[in-house]
């Protein structure tokens, strides 16, 4: 059964998407090298926290 997620979970999604956006855009040492992989990342804890209960 599906739940919507908690705030702390969507705002760590959200928080690593746009971190993941930002850094196909502009040159951040780390980031930009894995920002598909920050991308799956986020939408991974996104369904996490929707197939989880306790999350």
């Amino acid at each position: 059964m599906l739940t919507p997620p908690t705030w702390p979970v969507l705002i760590v999604s959200l928080l690593l998407a746009v971190a993941a956006v930002v850094a196909a855009f502009v040159p951040i040492p780390l980031l930009s090298a894995n920002a598909l992989w920050c991308l799956l990342a986020a939408y991974g804890t996104l369904l996490l926290g929707v197939f989880s209960k306790t999350l």
